[in-house]
């Protein structure tokens, strides 16, 4: 049998063209499932893996701890510096004015 007979008899059998459409729908469908399902996961993994979040580890949670203790206990170290300065600043305004005398009686 040689292929022009076989292509003959495939065109003998008269396939209702409703049957052609849904074959080549299955032959589409399937192709895409192949092609596209790896790529869908890929990308789904992508996804995943870029959500996930870093663990901090506890070793550097406790330094962060101190660091933040030792910059509040310089924080109340300037307050009390600047306090004073003030201070100072007050008492040295104070005694460039000139002493108000007491009237005299």
């Amino acid at each position: 049998m040689t292929g022009a007979e076989v292509r003959d008899m495939i065109r003998g059998m008269d396939v209702p063209p409703r049957a052609e459409s849904l074959g080549y729908a299955f032959l589409l469908t399937f192709a895409a499932v192949i092609i596209l399902g790896p790529l869908a996961r890929a990308w789904a993994r992508r996804i995943n893996v870029k959500s996930e979040q870093p663990q901090i580890p506890s070793q550097v949670t406790a330094q962060l701890t101190q660091l933040t203790q030792a910059v509040d206990s310089i924080a109340i170290e300037v307050e009390r510096i600047s306090e004073g300065q003030r201070f100072t600043t007050k008492l040295l305004a104070e005694q460039q004015k000139p002493a108000k005398s007491l009237p005299s009686s």
